[in-house]
């Protein structure tokens, strides 16, 4: 599967493993393990990807915020912080 794949959902498997799935694409993209992306590390690699991560799955699959905050382990506001800090960077 090529690595910008995940920007199609209807090549990837469907349910809860889209989302890690789209999780999975995206540490790839940025050639870090999925389980650092998903962790705790504050680095900045590992935190553009995860915040780009809550990108996607906010504007791709429509999930809520709580939501995507049960699946990355956070708080809904921290979800929202990460989505419009990435939304900040990309429209810069």
């Amino acid at each position: 599967m090529r690595k910008l794949d995940y920007l199609w959902p209807d090549r990837a498997p469907q349910g809860n493993r889209l989302r890690l799935f789209y999780v999975q694409a995206i540490a790839e993209r940025h050639g870090l393990p999925v389980e650092a992306v998903m962790g705790r590390c504050r680095q900045r690699e590992y935190v553009l990807a995860r915040q780009e991560a809550m990108w996607v799955l906010r504007n791709r699959l429509g999930d809520s915020l709580p939501r995507i905050g049960r699946l990355m382990g956070r708080d809904h506001t921290t979800i929202l912080h990460g989505i419009r800090a990435h939304e900040a960077r990309v429209s810069a």
